[in-house]
């Protein structure tokens, strides 16, 4: 079964921060860091990642809102910014049995550096808590870790100018959507059980994907995670993949992680699909090594996704 954070993180930033109210006006502001996939526009140099933080400043009585960044760094340059004030809107989403909000900002202006020629443009930020979220212990990998203490999570895109092109991306992110298998002389299968861990390693040039609840038929176990260490991240302008061949696979057992030599991937893929950096399309072949009447058997098996996303799909509440 799938576990997440409910988005009430949006919300409660609004209205448990620390408020000025010496004031008319009702205002509040919350920071946050983020990871920024950089693009530079000019069509030959490579998208790099990088952090920066932001802040966020509401005027709750006249729902306004402006943005503010630093500490972005390009080529040993800092760049930073303000914007001027916009409509901000808070939607709610109906989840289960519970109401979830999400923040949205669009439009802003702004000066990178004061400089004219480095205006902030196709602004577009979501602050929320709907997405995807395992609290399983993996012996020998991390424990997931969100970049923020509330649970809200920054999806933003905007423009430097003719400079660049930035995206926020989240270090640690579980892909869910509908798994579709099929192993050589078995039926069909499908799961949405299954959860496809992305954590990137450090220096942002490969990633470990843990696979959770991984089954390929209806009569096959279930694995509680399976474990593909550091697989390559290819850059691309404004997106990216992640590939992998002739893997050997890690599961947890006896409270660390052993090679499953039974289950090598020849290939491993996830190729973002979105502007936003939140979906995806995965597909992977492994050979099942079996044995049956006592003699090993190979069975070739292809599993892919194709609406995997780390975003929670809802629908808007009454």
């Amino acid at each position: 079964m799938k576990k997440f954070f409910l988005g009430i993180a949006a919300l409660s930033m609004l209205t448990m921060a620390s408020c000025d109210t010496s004031v008319d006006d009702s205002t509040t502001s919350v920071s946050y860091a983020t990871l920024n996939y950089v693009t530079p526009l000019d069509g030959q140099s490579a998208p790099f990642i990088t952090d920066a933080a932001y802040r966020y400043f509401f005027n709750l009585s006249k729902g306004r809102a402006s943005v503010a960044m630093d500490g972005l760094s390009i080529d040993n340059v800092k760049y930073s910014f303000f914007t001027d004030t916009v409509p901000f809107t808070q939607t709610a989403y109906q989840v289960n049995n519970s109401i979830a909000f999400v923040n949205r900002i669009t439009g802003v202006k702004g000066n990178v550096n004061k400089d004219s020629l480095l205006p902030v443009s196709d602004f577009n930020c979501e602050m929320t808590g709907l997405f995807y979220w395992y609290r399983n212990v993996i012996p020998g990998i991390d424990t997931p870790s969100l970049l923020s203490n509330d649970g809200t999570m920054i999806i933003m895109q905007y423009n430097i100018g003719q400079e660049y092109s930035v995206k926020t991306l989240q270090p640690d992110a579980f892909f869910c959507g509908t798994t579709h298998t099929s192993v050589q002389g078995a039926e069909p299968f499908e799961s949405t059980d299954m959860a496809y861990r992305v954590k990137f390693n450090k220096g942002f040039k490969t990633v470990d994907v843990i696979i959770y609840n991984a089954k390929f038929s209806d009569k096959a176990p279930s694995l509680s995670a399976v474990v593909l260490k550091n697989l390559d991240v290819k850059f691309r302008s404004g997106t990216y993949s992640i590939e992998g061949t002739n893997i050997i696979p890690f599961v947890p057992e006896s409270g660390a992680l052993t090679e499953y030599k039974n289950y090598p991937f020849e290939r491993f893929s996830l190729t973002i699909t979105d502007k936003a950096l939140t979906q995806a399309i995965i597909s992977y072949r492994v050979n099942l090594h079996l044995e049956r009447n006592g003699q090993e058997v190979v069975l070739p098996a292809e599993g892919y996704v194709n609406d995997a996303s780390y975003l929670i799909k809802v629908k808007t509440s009454n």
